[in-house]
């Protein structure tokens, strides 16, 4: 099976993000260009990893303590979409939680 489509909305620090994959090796490099000296760290990279994984498989990894911590702050609810597609088919999940109930 190969992830073809990522769509995260409100999940961690993206507000809107669709990523489309290929048949290719993907390496994320993020820059942050908020004035710190370390300008690779919070761009969002383990934001598009975890909603993969919670995407797929409805968790994250267990360093994550609260359990709305990947809604995005400031926000409701937030939203995972995945397409993939393998040789019997394609599958499409999509994943959202609300602050104020489960998934």
């Amino acid at each position: 099976m190969r992830l073809r489509h990522l769509g995260l909305t409100d999940f961690m620090s993206h507000p809107n993000t669709v990523m489309k994959f290929k048949d290719e090796v993907l390496t994320l490099y993020g820059l942050n260009f908020d004035g710190s000296v370390v300008k690779s760290n919070g761009s969002g990279k383990s934001g598009i990893e975890y909603g993969i994984c919670w995407g797929f498989w409805g968790r994250v990894p267990p360093r994550m303590k609260h359990k709305n911590g990947v809604i995005r702050r400031g926000c409701d609810s937030c939203q995972v979409e995945l397409h993939a597609t393998g040789p019997n088919g394609s599958l499409q999940i999509v994943r959202s939680k609300a602050r104020s109930t489960a998934e």
